[in-house]
Formats: C-alpha cells, structure tokens, sequence
C-alpha cells in the first residue's frame, strides 16, 4: 500500500515473486503497456506531433520534477543537483542531455537552472511527448518521478536518486554524489535485472496498480487493508 516512494513496493519485494510462474498476468501487462505506449499516455497530457528535434542522436533524458512536491522529501541526491552532476558529465561527450520541464514546475531557482544549463550548450530543453523522448534514450536519470516507470516500461535503463516504488527495477539508486558520478563514469555497462523487472510490472499492473474510476476495486482494496491492521 502507499505511493510513490512512501509505498510498500520500496521495501518489499516479496510480493511479486508469485508472478515469474503466471503466463496469464505477464500477457495482460504487455497488452497494458503496449496500449500505453500506442496512445501516448502519461499521467499529464503529453504533445501529439512528432518531436522537432532528432532523437536518433545519442543521448540521456532528464524528466524534472515540482521541488516541493512531498516525494522529493525521499530525495538522496536533489534535482537540481542530479540536472547539475549529469549535465556537467557529459558536457564534454558525444552523448546529448535532453531535459523536461515538470508542467507544474514554478520554481525560480530551477528556471535559473535550466536558462545556464541551456545557454552553456549542455542541455536541450525538450516538451516533445515522454514517451517519444524516453524510447530512444540512453537512460533515465530521475530522482523518483513517475516518469521514471513509464521509462522501465520501455526497458530503458534507469537511473533513480530518491526511493520510488519501482527500485527494483532500476538500473542504480545512487545514494550520494560521488555514487551517482561512479554511476556515470561506468554508464555503458550499467545494466538491469530483466527477469526481476518483469516480476516488478506484473505484479504492479495485475494486482497494485488500481484504475481512480474503478470504485468497486478502491473499495475492496480498503477492506483488504483495513482487515490486515
């Protein structure tokens, strides 16, 4: 139970272990995610038209995220931080970093951020579709946005600094800078557990993850709960 990084899914992976033997669940979460993708939707509208830029250059993807929103309480390494650290990495390589504006973003210190970021050439302020931004990347780097799933629902390698619900199925969780610059230094050969990713999207698609129409499904699940106290 819980959400984001507060959830039950943070710590306990127990739940899911069930799922490796169920042919049945594993084919309605392909079936989910593919309808997902193919409809391009996220938890805020995204742009329909093609990005302008070319995504078939090589390159990292940054989705940002509200400062003050209470997940960033579970933060290890910030966003301004993660944006300043991953941008100045790879300032001097052929690989690009593409950022994200979070749309409810209103913070001064981050739009100084990104203006610096922006006009130094080491950032490429994006608002293309995540989903089209997130499919060719290179990998993720996030602190614990929502984004961050939706890129582990692509399979891209993802990069989280803060706890979230999917770490196990990140690719690294960093816990301090010097951490998260090991990270990036071995970037290439950073890779994720498949089978255990697979387990993780079963389980939150079949038996987590609860539609905000199904009311029935909401009312049940509490009583669950409510049973287990």
């Amino acid at each position: 139970m819980g959400f984001a990084g507060f959830s039950s899914l943070a710590m306990k992976h127990e739940y899911f272990d069930y799922c490796k033997n169920s042919p049945e669940k594993i084919e309605v979460m392909k079936k989910c995610i593919q309808y997902y993708i193919d409809n391009n939707i996220s938890k805020y509208a995204q742009q329909n038209e093609a990005a302008e830029l070319d995504l078939s250059m090589e390159y990292v993807f940054i989705p940002m995220q509200v400062t003050t929103d209470v997940v960033a309480s579970l933060a290890y390494i910030d966003g301004g931080r993660l944006l300043s650290i991953v941008a100045e990495h790879f300032s001097h390589t052929k690989t690009n970093v593409l950022v994200k504006r979070h749309p409810y973003c209103k913070s001064l210190s981050i739009q100084k951020k990104l203006n610096e970021l922006s006009d130094s050439g080491k950032i490429i302020i994006v608002d293309a579709s995540v989903h089209e931004l997130i499919e060719n990347a290179k990998a993720v780097f996030t602190v614990n946005s929502g984004v961050g799933l939706e890129a582990i629902i692509h399979n891209r390698k993802v990069i989280a600094t803060g706890e979230c619900e999917y770490c196990c199925a990140l690719a690294a969780q960093p816990k301090s800078e010097d951490e998260l610059k090991n990270i990036l230094d071995n970037i290439d050969n950073i890779t994720f557990e498949q089978s255990q990713r697979l387990n993780f999207l079963t389980y939150y698609i079949n038996d987590y993850a609860i539609s905000k129409d199904d009311v029935v499904c909401i009312k049940n699940k509490i009583n669950e709960w409510i049973a287990e106290c």
